[in-house]
């Protein structure tokens, strides 16, 4: 087996060969950055200017992430238990993708106002 450098994901293909599998394991990932991200902004009360346009950023960058993967979910076709799996996954990402609107919204209030 071979060990991975800190923080680089495995492909999710390589887990299982099921296009809904590997979308459900980008959703899990997905997930847990969103997950960072909320911690963050937990335990950060003040944020200096730098790290909250980093943040913003990151926010950004995940939320079309989750959109892809959204893209992906709508491509999928099937019989019933596809269909039901593909029900799950749109559940899953709009949840994520809900998170991502609140996580945008509380850091442009925090942003500082010019003016």
């Amino acid at each position: 087996m071979t060990l991975l450098p800190l923080g680089q994901d495995l492909e999710p293909r390589a887990l299982s060969p099921h296009v809904v599998d590997r979308i459900g394991a980008q959703g899990q990932v997905l997930k847990q950055r969103v997950d960072a991200v909320e911690a963050t902004m937990l335990v950060t009360q003040n944020l200096d200017p730098v790290t909250l346009e980093k943040l913003t950023k990151l926010v950004v960058y995940l939320n079309e992430s989750g959109m892809k993967l959204m893209l992906k979910v709508d491509e999928i076709n099937g019989d019933d238990t596809i269909k039901v799996a593909r029900k799950a996954l749109v559940g899953q990402m709009n949840t994520q993708l809900d998170r991502l609107e609140k996580l945008k919204s509380r850091l442009s209030q925090s942003a500082p106002t010019v003016g």
